[in-house]
């Protein structure tokens, strides 16, 4: 009884950002959606236009409240860079995983290059963040300087700076990821 009220009440919130809410309790039916979830990495290879095209794949994250409108943006951006992309991700906590069709040329990079740039900052105009659960690394550090910034928040970064530095003085551990040193 008390899982069904939990259910119930889940059901209600959802319901506010969904047309449709679908409890599944077959095990099989389950099983099902999770095999295409699983293999949609797969399906994409089937997508590509040739062998040598490449799918890098990035996420951000944005108040499901602006959802809409962040995917709209970012679908606005691939077009006009003329990238083919596909969009899912955990879509009921606004994480989005873009997945952008490259060419392996140098032109193809770069332009793949200007669209992740372009949906992090999509993601910041947001209200959300660069990164979802993929993590930082070397090549978002500048953008999440550019989110905290843009939040009037880089006081943060610095306290994460200093918790690096508690644990490690000599910065032997992952030199140069995360944090970015902006001229």
């Amino acid at each position: 009884e008390a899982l069904e009220r939990k259910l119930a009440s889940a059901k209600d919130i959802m319901g506010k950002f969904s047309e449709d809410v679908i409890v599944i309790r077959d095990q099989k039916r389950m099983d099902e959606i999770y095999a295409a979830r699983k293999g949609a990495y797969s399906a994409l290879l089937e997508q590509r236009d040739n062998s040598n095209q490449l799918i890098v794949i990035g996420d951000v994250i944005v108040p499901s409240s602006q959802l809409a409108d962040a995917l709209g943006q970012i679908e606005g951006y691939a077009r006009t860079d003329g990238l083919k992309t596909t969009l899912f991700g955990h879509i009921g906590d606004g994480n989005i995983h873009a997945n952008i069709f490259m060419d392996n040329t140098e032109e193809g990079r770069k332009k793949m290059a200007k669209l992740q740039m372009d949906i992090a900052r999509v993601a910041i105009r947001h209200r959300g963040s660069v990164s979802a659960e993929h993590g930082i690394g070397t090549e978002k550090n500048e953008l999440l300087y550019e989110e905290y910034k843009e939040r009037n928040s880089l006081y943060t970064l610095e306290v994460m700076r200093l918790i690096k530095k508690a644990f490690d003085p000599n910065n032997i551990l992952n030199r140069g990821k995360i944090f970015y040193e902006p001229d």
